[in-house]
């Protein structure tokens, strides 16, 4: 097990104008995490990390409204505001004046973009003494720079920031890794997270086609997510189809070919999401923010990328050791079965019901 200062050469112990992490003496915490599922997702393992290196801290976690229930239960975290940066000048200007009130002893901003950016600036006012921060924010405590490692994935950046922040926490394995085991444990494995709830019963495999993400052309399509229904089914494997209202067309087009799959579009919240995924042969997907969530719950995971520059480097790269990127130049036109046998090739395609979960 390697340490945050060990993890990276840039380790600093103190920030601008000689400032320290307070550790184990801070008393209050701010974390800034917002942005779409995936991103949010891949900060879990960060935000334990906080928590694990200001032990005796109230933890607040500043993060947008979609979020709300699923951050109020995350263990590392005491506070929830869940209203996001406001857009709205005056609103912002509010949003700092209670964080200014709060008296954080540190904060990390994992955002790190404009509009946290600009938060901090809202602190940061001439005859202002603006918190212990860790961002990539002009005058920040621990500024901090996302773009010095190219290509890096977004759970080592975070890892790096947390490091150059100056935290300690011995024992956390690094780089902390989005851990969602315990989901089913603070809802009491209710009995809406299993899969008997949604109809299903034994072996199944989870398919993102994730049509609302990005442009057609850099999208498996629906009929090959189809194809590969009908050949996951004919292996004795439901097909389960899972996505926001966007991809209700795409769900209608992959049970049309196969008649087997079960579409649970728009029926899943996060906890869903992550329970299912934990008890799932594999997931297989556009590169989504859903699809990362699942992977990190614990499912083998293969996300499909065009082979280009266009493909995201949060894919490219992933994160758990649980997910293949699976890329190929030709994306929207590969066969089902060139991804199958693919699938075949790693043993996935056995008809075997998934471990029992306790």
């Amino acid at each position: 097990m390697t340490t945050p200062a060990e993890s990276t050469a840039l380790a600093k112990p103190k920030g601008n104008s000689g400032a320290v992490n307070p550790g184990l003496n801070a008393r209050k915490v701010l974390v800034i995490s917002l942005g779409d599922i995936g991103r949010f997702v891949q900060a879990l393992g960060a935000i334990k990390a906080i928590r694990e290196g200001h032990r005796s801290a109230d933890i607040t976690l500043l993060t947008s409204p979609e979020f709300a229930e699923f951050a109020k239960r995350f263990p590392a975290v005491d506070q929830v505001e869940a209203e996001g940066i406001p857009s709205n000048l005056k609103e912002r200007m509010a949003l700092a004046n209670r964080i200014r009130k709060a008296n954080y002893d540190i904060t990390y901003d994992l955002q790190g973009d404009a509009s946290s950016q600009d938060l901090f600036k809202l602190l940061n006012l001439p005859l202002r003494s603006p918190p212990i921060w860790s961002g990539p924010a002009t005058g920040a405590a621990f500024q901090f720079n996302p773009s010095a490692e190219p290509g890096e994935h977004p759970v080592a950046r975070f890892s790096r920031q947390l490091a150059e922040a100056g935290l300690d926490a011995p024992d956390i394995e690094w780089p902390p890794q989005p851990d969602l085991s315990w989901v089913r444990t603070v809802l009491d494995d209710s009995p809406r997270l299993r899969p008997e709830f949604f109809g299903l019963s034994g072996a199944y495999v989870l398919m993102f086609p994730g049509q609302s993400e990005r442009v057609n052309d850099s999208l498996w399509p629906p009929s090959a997510f189809g194809d590969l229904a009908k050949t996951i089914a004919k292996n004795g494997v439901t097909p389960v189809v899972l996505g926001t209202s966007a991809d209700m067309d795409a769900a209608h087009e992959i049970i049309r070919i196969e008649p087997k799959t079960k579409s649970i579009v728009a029926r899943t919240d996060l906890f869903q999401i992550a329970a299912l995924a934990e008890r799932a042969r594999y997931v297989v997907g556009n590169e989504t923010g859903a699809l990362h969530m699942a992977t990190h719950a614990g499912a083998p995971g293969f996300v499909l990328l065009r082979d280009d520059e266009t493909a995201p480097i949060e894919a490219r790269t992933p994160g758990g050791s649980h997910v293949i990127a699976f890329t190929t130049p030709d994306l929207a036109d590969m066969p089902a079965e060139t991804l199958w046998q693919f699938i075949r090739g790693c043993g996935l395609d056995r008809a075997v019901n998934p471990p029992s979960q306790p």
